[in-house]
């Protein structure tokens, strides 16, 4: 087994015990949980200290998946096509799915964020995991975004202990977060801008 493999199926059970990684992705640094555990969840924004009215956004491994949990129409589908994987988070109308995400994911409202960064390690984790995981920088909560595992480390102090599992890469580009765009009556509207221009 390579060592790309190990520390992925690592990653996999941790995610599987209701436990929290930090991935890289083509921004900054996520924090990961299972994305259908609600138990989880709540451990992941206990740590950050985020605002629980707060949505967090999910990694899909693939355009399928992501249709599996969101509504897509021909303009939605466009944008997937053209811009992801990549700096891209697509605000959709959340649909009844397999999954069944938890509301807390969502903070109780009816869309979610949906996510394929441009980085192989983190969608080879979806893909093995084959279920979707939280997107959210690793970060405090209104503190900046780490592209180091310094950076983490300094940022968390004592509460480090609490992540089960770092997949430290070394420094990333300091590229700004993904741009956030919503789809409402075929009219696109960017809720907040990040490094990908559309």
């Amino acid at each position: 087994m390579s060592i790309q493999n190990n520390i992925i199926q690592k990653a996999i059970n941790v995610l599987k015990n209701g436990g929290i990684i930090i991935y890289p992705t083509d921004t900054c640094y996520g924090m990961g949980v299972d994305a259908t555990n609600k138990k989880a969840i709540k451990k992941l924004i206990a740590l950050k200290g985020r605002d629980f009215k707060k949505p967090i956004s999910v990694i899909v491994k693939n355009l399928q998946m992501a249709q599996e949990i969101g509504v897509f129409n021909l303009q939605t589908k466009k944008l997937f096509k053209k811009y992801l994987p990549g700096p891209l988070t697509l605000v959709v109308k959340k649909k009844k799915n397999i999954y069944q995400l938890p509301n807390i994911l969502t903070a109780g409202k009816q869309k979610i964020g949906i996510r394929m960064p441009n980085n192989k390690m983190a969608i080879k984790i979806v893909k093995k995991f084959n279920k979707p995981i939280t997107a959210t920088s690793a970060n405090i909560s209104n503190k900046t975004e780490c592209y180091s595992k310094q950076e983490i480390l300094k940022q968390f102090g004592k509460k480090i202990q609490q992540i089960d599992l770092i997949i430290d890469i070394g420094k990333l580009s300091k590229n700004k977060p993904s741009t956030i765009v919503e789809v409402a009556e075929n009219k696109l509207k960017i809720l907040r801008q990040g490094s990908l221009f559309i």
